[in-house]
């Protein structure tokens, strides 16, 4: 695997996906965690795209440049991510995360326990280019460039 590196250098990494995306379906779910699940170790993070107001992607949504599967797909889009994950021997323990047992994320688990905790974050940096290109891409992968 070409991420084996990660094992090396940390001792514990999770491995995010979200699903129910424009254009996919059952069959392509389950490809990805197949993927996913040979390179996530113990931990991954499933969500499903879900479009919220006074972002990009409701703005396209609301525009029709952005179209999402209907309840029916994503659901069973989320049925596939549960059976898939649950037989890997991940099997759920919060609504979108899913583990080997005693590998859960504990900063989740002091979420959901509501236990106390402290958060801090680094500085946001960006880079950025001095020429610009017309973006090559589909809305769902940039909103922002829309």
């Amino acid at each position: 695997m070409r991420w084996r590196w990660r094992a090396a250098i940390f001792e514990r990494y999770s491995f995010d996906l979200i699903y129910a995306r424009p254009g996919q379906d059952a069959g392509d779910v389950e490809a990805e965690l197949t993927r996913a699940l040979a390179e996530a170790g113990e931990h991954l993070s499933l969500y499903q795209l879900t479009i919220e107001q006074e972002t990009p992607f409701f703005a396209l949504h609301a525009a029709g440049k952005l179209v999402v599967p209907d309840d029916a797909p994503a659901v069973r889009s989320n049925d596939t991510t549960q059976a898939v994950c649950a037989a890997a021997g991940l099997p759920a323990y919060e609504i979108s995360n899913h583990a080997r047992p005693g590998a859960e994320c504990r900063h989740n688990l002091v979420y959901w326990r509501a236990q106390e905790y402290a958060a801090s974050a680094p500085a946001r940096m960006a880079a950025t280019t001095s020429r610009r290109r017309a973006p090559r891409h589909r809305p769902e992968k940039r909103p922002e460039a829309c």
